[in-house]
């Protein structure tokens, strides 16, 4: 699902830079308002969705989820500018910082198992 939503957004940036672009002033920062926006919603809907997965979740469909979430994040960073040089590089971001997909899938079966206790 996470691959549709951001295709999704990915399509409405490009119409939008096609067909009103050059309609509203740069300064308005439409696209950047519709990213902010889309992330606001995506992020309450996943919240929502794990927390009624919580006890069913595949932590490898997560792990790929998440993984694909920080590339389309490294995207938006670069379209809409980024304060932190170090993210661009998702080495950074996944490595030395337990994000890489062993860490979080033993992160995760410890808290689970820390539930059933």
């Amino acid at each position: 699902q996470c691959d549709r939503r951001y295709a999704w957004l990915r399509r409405t940036l490009r119409e939008y830079d096609e067909q009103f672009g050059g309609i509203f002033p740069k300064s308005w920062g439409v696209p950047a308002v519709l990213s902010r926006d889309f992330c606001y919603l995506t992020k309450d809907h996943l919240r929502t969705v794990l927390k009624s997965q919580v006890q069913t979740m595949d932590i490898n469909a997560l792990v790929a989820a998440l993984q694909k979430t920080i590339q389309f994040e490294q995207e938006l960073q670069v379209r809409f500018g980024n304060t932190n040089d170090d993210v661009k590089d998702s080495s950074a971001v996944t490595k030395g910082s337990g994000m890489d997909a062993n860490s979080i899938k033993t992160r995760y079966k410890q808290e689970m198992e820390e539930k059933k206790a």
